[in-house]
């Protein structure tokens, strides 16, 4: 909206819809008189503003999918399809120029067909979901006066939807003075626009084997059956979490802790080496979670050794194959993501090493690789490659742990 002007009139001759006007003008439909002649004549006269939507050419509705989002009030809230327009005839400026605004919003139609995928209990993981590329044409056409064909634009606008969607469950080894060991376990969530507003009130329940015992951060009294905390904190930029404490005692060994987010039924879990600094990805034994390889039979002494070299806390008589830890190292996530400086890329490696070598291929809308580079970056937590310019033309990101 910018001056001189900021509305029109249609027809541009007449600005009294019912005073004289040139023969541009055709006859006047109204819902009493009709149309007077076989002349169509403008469907719209009088005064509009600039870009105002003159009509809806697809106009959706929304409806409830299988994918839950959450219960409220006890009641089930299903994630919905688009309900918004998605053709439609706007006006243009008095320099002929058109603007409109695309707005994902938080319905998409993928919710009802490709993430078709709500397990027994209803759960439905976005996690990694790709939610589609949507292309945005234009054309431009007289108004309302059937002269032709219209007169299409030049070129296409591809935008790619960003899934922020996560869940996660981490736990840290408390700072205490004393010698004794706990855990500070942390549950996040976060929907696919990056906000964790919606799922504050959602209860996590942690659970934790073997000994399922937690108290809160702080301390209080512990629970035997499982422990249930609210989400809080989520805003439109933020994660809701919650955390919970734990013990864990017997160094070297492990605990598989598990955080179940009641709402929408789904479940993350994380796995404590007793005496490390923080959890990896759970489960405990299972392609993440297992550190260490056992021979023979253990002693029934509590203290164990840190090796140095691979950063695994071992029992006695307990052997660590470096070569087979080394190539436990893998990719967790691979995420493209949207700032005020351009798009970052945030990537997760699982390692027992401190940092890894990753090799990252830029691939672009036709599934041509235009870009291969190689970074070393930290790993066992979420982090920004730096050092990594992604082009427009890049549309998907391949990462692979050397």
């Amino acid at each position: 909206m910018y001056a001189p002007y900021n509305a029109q009139y249609v027809p541009a001759t007449s600005r009294d819809p019912f005073g004289a006007a040139s023969g541009v003008d055709g006859p006047i439909y109204t819902q009493f008189t009709g149309q007077p002649n076989n002349f169509p004549g403008f469907g719209w006269y009088g005064r509009y503003y600039n870009w105002q939507i003159a009509q809806n050419l697809v106009q959706n509705m929304s409806n409830d999918t299988n994918c839950l989002l959450r219960f409220k009030n006890y009641e089930p809230v299903y994630r919905q399809t688009n309900g918004f327009a998605t053709r439609i005839v706007e006006f243009t400026d008095e320099h002929g120029e058109a603007r409109a605004q695309w707005q994902p919003g938080v319905n998409n139609d993928n919710f009802g067909t490709t993430v078709g995928f709500a397990d027994d209990n209803g759960g439905c993981d976005l996690e990694g979901v790709d939610l589609g590329d949507q292309t945005i044409t234009a054309s431009a056409r007289y108004p309302f006066q059937p002269i032709g064909l219209d007169i299409a634009a030049t070129g296409t606008i591809t935008k790619h939807i960003n899934n922020l969607f996560h869940k996660a469950v981490h736990c840290v080894r408390k700072n205490n003075v004393s010698s004794a060991i706990a855990y500070i376990c942390t549950a996040t969530a976060q929907d696919i626009a990056g906000n964790g507003d919606v799922f504050n009130g959602e209860k996590v329940c942690f659970s934790r084997e073997p000994d399922n015992i937690w108290y809160n951060v702080g301390g209080s009294s512990p629970h035997q059956n499982g422990f249930c905390v609210p989400l809080a904190g989520g805003t439109a930029t933020a994660p809701a979490t919650v955390s919970v404490e734990t013990p864990a005692t017997l160094v070297g060994s492990q605990i598989d802790v598990q955080a179940y987010f009641a709402d929408e039924k789904l479940l993350r879990d994380t796995c404590i080496t007793s005496g490390q600094p923080e959890s990896v990805d759970g489960p405990c034994g299972g392609t993440s979670g297992g550190t260490t390889t056992t021979s023979g039979t253990t002693s029934g002494t509590t203290s164990g050794t840190t090796s140095g070299t691979t950063g695994i806390t071992t029992l006695p008589n307990q052997k660590v194959s470096k070569t087979k830890a080394a190539k436990k190292a893998s990719v967790v996530s691979v995420q493209l993501v949207l700032t005020k400086q351009g798009r970052v890329l945030m990537v997760k490696i699982h390692s027992l090493k401190k940092t890894a070598k990753i090799q990252i291929r830029l691939v672009n809308a036709k599934g041509r690789v235009i870009a291969t580079v190689v970074r070393t970056v930290k790993t066992n937590k979420r982090v920004a490659v730096k050092n990594l310019k992604i082009a427009k033309s890049v549309k998907r990101v391949k990462v692979r742990v050397l």
